[in-house]
């Protein structure tokens, strides 16, 4: 370890470079991972809600909510075998304040342009589906304020008038949009539809023929988008962290190469070759995990900047897991670059080959 220090130290120039492209390696990884959380709980969150609230399974008729249709036979199974299995009717509208509002033009965020919104409908509310109403349409506080709306006001949701019956706090989303309440009654003049696109229950052992069965978490992939873009975001990451690996390994072979006449030396003396394979390994921990520090911090603080812009997750594992893995990832490759030390000859530090 002594002699891993001052290498380090006489090298400073060049373990620093190195550590500061393992430390841009870290942030990006640990932004990029953020991200990848914001974003995925930009599209899930509603669905995330209603896990957490105590539903197993997720009954589809297909592979994408937006396709999937369920018949009425299917539903009478489904609530035979679970009596407060929720049909669910999931559509997209264009939510726009109606005329005549007092709070529209009173409210200084009021938005002049449409909001897109994710409807989700049910006969009755429920814990999974708290936000449907018994009548009227119900909003997130975020979704009323930059319509300038609230309760008792009326909105158009494709152009079908309905009565803003409450504003929630909390906002759930679903493929990147709010989502609102809305009763099934109202589903056939909004959505134009009365079948729903999915089956909620409780029961994990539930089957319906022509349903695929599914945990929330599969049903993920079911939401417009978010297979492709989860997908992207996660290959992205793999990829930075193979260079991180590649980074740290090139760096170390090039240095052994460097300085295999001084450990030529060291084998001449004694040394063995697990006391360098050892001392690379720490010069190799010093530059990894000092980088990954740098790094991982960077990251946490541009993290909350970023929170207030974009959909990000700040998290211990959208910060610090990355910067495990970076350092995991650094040391194998260190590993793989210093075994190299093993086939040195001490005869080479006489001149030999």
């Amino acid at each position: 370890m002594l002699l891993a220090r001052r290498d380090v130290a006489f090298a400073r120039g060049r373990f620093a470079l190195v550590g500061g492209v393992v430390a841009l390696l870290t942030l990006l990884v640990a932004l990029l991972s953020g991200l990848t959380g914001g974003l995925g709980s930009q599209s899930t969150s509603a669905l995330c809600a209603a896990g957490k609230a105590g539903a197993a399974r997720v009954l589809l008729a297909g592979d994408a909510v937006g396709l999937s249709s369920v018949t009425d036979a299917q539903l009478r199974n489904a609530t035979a075998q679970d009596a407060d299995a929720l049909p669910l009717t999931i559509g997209m509208v264009r939510l726009e304040a109606g005329p005549g509002n007092g709070a529209a033009s009173a409210s200084p965020r009021a938005s002049s342009g449409p909001v897109q919104a994710a409807v989700f409908a049910a006969p009755r509310p429920s814990a999974w589906v708290p936000s449907v109403p018994d009548s009227g349409v119900a909003l997130p506080s975020a979704v009323a304020d930059e319509l300038g709306v609230g309760a008792g006001d009326t909105v158009t949701l494709n152009g079908i008038a309905q009565k803003v019956s409450s504003v929630s706090a909390p906002g759930l989303s679903y493929a990147h949009a709010p989502v609102v309440g809305l009763p099934e009654s109202a589903t056939r003049e909004v959505l134009h539809t009365r079948t729903p696109n999915a089956i909620l229950s409780a029961d994990p052992a539930l089957t319906v023929e022509g349903l695929t069965s599914a945990t929330v978490k599969e049903a993920f992939n079911a939401v417009p988008g978010y297979r492709s873009e989860h997908g992207s975001l996660l290959l992205i990451q793999v990829i930075l962290y193979v260079i991180a690996g590649l980074v740290v390994a090139a760096f170390l072979t090039i240095w052994t190469l460097q300085r295999t006449r001084d450990l030529a030396l060291l084998r001449a003396l004694g040394a063995s070759e697990g006391f360098l394979v050892r001392d690379g390994l720490a010069q190799s921990a010093i530059v990894v995990l000092g980088g990954v520090l740098v790094g991982a911090l960077s990251g946490w603080g541009l993290a909350g900047l970023a929170s207030r812009a974009v959909p990000f997750e700040v998290s211990m594992a959208t910060i610090g897991g990355p910067g495990l893995l970076v350092l995991a990832v650094g040391l194998l490759g260190s590993l793989a670059a210093v075994t190299r030390v093993r086939s040195i000859n001490p005869l080479t530090a006489l001149g030999g080959n």
